[in-house]
């Protein structure tokens, strides 16, 4: 061996050793927190479960175990990268109250070519910016004015359910998401892609395949190496995708800002309008390019499709399983609409469907769309008594958390009287957190409800469901959402 090989190895073995000096105060103060067996490099994930939907079941088992122990935190470490994962309501409002923890995990990361740093995966000063600047736009008397759109796009569902064999078990899972991409694509930048018609339009299938690849880079940490992540052919993959997605939405902004510039005047007056054109009209003062309005549209639609979709997927799911339930819900939209099938569905008839939004609660408790949050500690805090050290990502499951018996009497049974009045006062804060809480919290929560409201509304005029698939067995695989294990196949039957 050559002098100048000696020299490169020493070198090499001296860079990690300093690098693991400079972690050995991080990985002492995160392996004082108690959690499954790790080992270096690897860390926990060789105990991990491959297929997903076990993975739910193992760390529900974590969960169980460490709480009746006393513990409300545990640590596992992603190979080299430690998480914490808070499964007490008590942790989880000190995480999200937080003023300081307010960046999102580094796993978003992959998110960051598609979405750049919108609101989503923005931090610090620029999401303050951006929080305050959009929340106006989803006020609640700004959201009614989406209503038309709603019920144009729930009364073509309906249409297109009507025509299929109902005969038979049918996944409504497809039907539900194509009508969501549809409604956001109209709501967010005011054009349709026609997703429930043409079922094989490239954004349709672009955005499908981005969150396949997104979830599968989050999970599989030997894909954060990015040779191995170019070997795979993903990134190619990935990159494909995106500029389908990228060249649709900047070519509807450069139209959209067009017209608003030709037609400036009269486009202010219209009552209603797009989240788009509210990004356009504030243009000027927030010194907007093409790329930023980009990424808040993009993160806009990202964020309100996919979530709202398998909602309703599982509220159909548990409705289906819960003929007590599906009753009440029809007796009361049956008071509210009558015999009129067709009606379009008004804010008025919304605030009525009161037993309609507890099931639709209680749903979010059992199948929560958005399964895990993460914090990236950019600094030393204390959690309670527990010191977590700066580069630690923080994890609050609320698929866990939702389903605690200390907190839910007969946590895994369907239950919408969760959601009385006197159950939620008996119940400590941060038990229901289906949308986050805290200064991130999801902005579009009230535009998802009303949607998915009048979704069912519509459903349960036209249809009732039943199925003979046994109700846990449908597990939840935690993708970038609760995507089910079986998809939501169920029988679908005309009301007369």
């Amino acid at each position: 061996m050559s002098l100048t090989h000696l020299l490169l190895i020493l070198g090499f073995i001296l860079f990690i050793w300093k690098k693991w000096k400079e972690r050995l105060p991080m990985i002492e103060a995160v392996d004082r927190i108690p959690g499954p067996f790790s080992i270096p490099l690897l860390g926990t994930t060789w105990q991990l479960k491959w297929r997903i939907e076990e993975l739910v079941v193992q760390l529900r088992g974590w969960a169980i175990y460490y709480t009746d122990r006393g513990y409300g935190l545990i640590r596992i470490w992603l190979g080299t990268r430690p998480l914490v994962i808070a499964f007490r309501p008590e942790y989880a409002k000190e995480i999200l109250e937080s003023n300081t923890l307010i960046s999102k995990g580094p796993e978003y990361g992959i998110l960051a070519p598609w979405l750049g740093t919108g609101l989503l995966t923005s931090t610090h000063e620029k999401w303050r910016r951006r929080r305050k600047m959009i929340t106006p736009a989803f006020h609640f008397n700004v959201l009614k004015q989406f209503l038309p759109v709603f019920n144009k796009q729930c009364k073509r569902l309906i249409g297109i359910l009507s025509e299929q064999e109902l005969e038979k078990d049918l996944d409504v899972g497809p039907f539900i998401k194509r009508c969501a991409l549809d409604i956001i694509c109209e709501t967010a930048m005011g054009c349709s892609v026609n997703a429930q018609i043409d079922t094989s339009h490239p954004y349709v299938l672009s955005t499908s395949r981005l969150t396949q690849i997104v979830f599968l880079h989050q999970r599989m940490p030997w894909m954060w190496i990015d040779l191995i992540w170019k070997i795979t052919g993903y990134d190619r993959e990935y990159k494909e995708n995106l500029k389908i997605l990228h060249h649709f939405t900047l070519n509807v902004i450069r139209n959209r800002r067009s017209e608003y510039r030709e037609n400036s005047e009269e486009l202010t007056k219209r009552e209603k309008k797009a989240f788009l054109d509210l990004l356009l009209e504030m243009e000027k003062d927030e010194h907007f390019t093409d790329e930023d309005i980009r990424e808040e549209v993009d993160t806009f639609m990202f964020e309100g499709h996919d979530t709202t979709a398998a909602s309703l997927g599982w509220t159909l799911w548990c409705i289906s399983h819960y003929p007590d339930v599906q009753q009440k819900i029809t007796e009361e939209i049956d008071t509210v609409f009558g015999n009129n099938k067709n009606r379009d569905v008004t804010s008025d008839d919304l605030v009525q469907l009161r037993y309609l939004e507890k099931v639709v609660k209680e749903s979010l408790r059992l199948y929560p769309s958005v399964p895990n949050l993460t914090r990236y500690a950019e600094e030393d805090i204390i959690l309670k008594d527990t010191k977590i050290p700066a580069g630690v990502t923080l994890l609050i499951s609320p698929l866990i958390i939702h389903r605690n018996p200390e907190f839910y009497p007969d946590p895994e049974t369907f239950n919408p009287d969760n959601f009385n009045e006197e159950s939620i006062s008996s119940r400590p804060s941060y038990t229901f957190i289906p949308f986050s809480a805290g200064p991130r919290n999801c902005i579009g929560q009230k535009f998802a409800v009303l949607e998915e409201k009048t979704l069912l509304a519509w459903f349960f005029r036209h249809f009732t469901v039943s199925s003979h698939i046994p109700f846990l067995s449908n597990l939840v695989k935690p993708e970038v959402i609760s995507a089910p294990l079986l998809g939501f196949p169920m029988r679908v039957t005309q009301r007369q």
